[in-house]
């Protein structure tokens, strides 16, 4: 303001002593209009960053939910696993095979081998055992080729 004032003319000088109020109005118009921007601009970033705040945390709720279905999802998928461990544990090629043997040998082998036995000691007919006979030996037949075609996947 020192600076300004030691630049005019005594007239200019005069005047403004007359008119200090408007001298002063005039002369800091500029810094309020500086001001009012500044302000108008700080408004306007308080708005923006309260409307990035609100989309920050919207999305954050979003990731949240993800989040959450992804450890569900996780969580299923280890159960899952745990269960196809057991399964395979369980259900192999070889305890098959191993069962099929069983299956023959208690349905088949032993029930045949016990009828010979009841034929020879008399205790049945030719014709029974004959028919007999003849049944064990289909199944026992056909168990024995799945058992060996379950041989050929090990």
């Amino acid at each position: 303001m020192i600076k300004d004032l030691n630049s005019k003319s005594i007239e200019e000088l005069i005047l403004i002593n007359f008119n200090q109020d408007d001298y002063v109005y005039e002369f800091t118009q500029r810094q309020r209009n500086n001001n009012v921007a500044l302000l108008q601009e700080v408004t306007n970033l308080s708005e923006t960053a309260e409307k990035l705040k609100s989309e920050y945390e919207e999305i954050k709720t979003v990731i949240n939910e993800y989040r959450l279905q992804y450890e569900e999802k996780e969580k299923e998928l280890r159960e899952l696993y745990n269960q196809k461990q057991l399964l395979d544990g369980q259900f192999t090629i070889e305890k098959l095979i191993e069962e099929m043997k069983k299956n023959i040998d208690e349905n088949y082998q032993k029930p045949k081998q016990k009828l010979i036995n009841e034929f020879l000691s008399k205790k049945i007919d030719f014709e029974t055992f004959k028919e007999n006979f003849k049944q064990l030996s289909i199944g026992f037949h056909y168990y024995s080729l799945i058992k060996d075609k379950m041989n050929l996947y090990k």
